[in-house]
């Protein structure tokens, strides 16, 4: 049970990398191609569809968590390439939907769903914005200044593109 949540889990999340470099334009991802420069968009997209269906067929008991966390990282990725975030607090907030409630949060509940725990603890919602952003900030700085031999993207396309991150606000 828990075990097909994992997978669930990284098949929803490898789904939507493929999704996120195409939506930013990113050609690379972890030194390679990245999926809709290798199969083109509209493979790369059906792909990350029947991933995502397949996600949530295995989440079992879990399923409602990763809905949930699937629906949040949509909104986030939505503020992101509709440029609406307009303030540093704006995009804080774009990064708790795509980073936060999706990558950090989605998990921890989609264990205690496989695990039983009826009520969620209190530390999920604070640990999970904290994780997120913090990976989100650190992930901006290394797009702006980082080694591609080591993050596998060029450096700067973000700021190239204009893009709004916390950095380039």
């Amino acid at each position: 049970m828990l075990l097909d949540a994992a997978c669930a889990i990284e098949l929803a999340h490898t789904a939507l990398l493929a999704i996120d470099d195409w939506m930013d334009g990113d050609e690379t991802r972890r030194g390679g191609a990245a999926l809709h420069v290798r199969v083109g968009v509209a493979p790369c997209t059906l792909e990350a569809m029947l991933a995502q269906g397949w996600a949530l067929k295995l989440a079992g008991p879990a399923e409602g968590a990763l809905r949930a966390a699937l629906c949040e990282v949509t909104l986030g990725q939505l503020q992101d390439v509709t440029g609406a975030p307009r303030s540093v607090n704006d995009v804080l907030s774009m990064y708790d939907r795509k980073t936060g409630a999706y990558t950090i949060a989605g998990p921890i509940r989609m264990a205690l769903a496989c695990a039983g725990v009826a009520s969620e603890p209190a530390w999920v919602a604070p640990y999970a914005r904290a994780a997120g952003r913090a990976f989100q900030l650190a992930d901006d700085w290394l797009g702006a200044f980082g080694d591609p031999l080591h993050t596998g993207k060029p450096v700067g396309a973000d700021l190239a593109r204009g893009k709004r991150t916390a950095m380039a606000l």
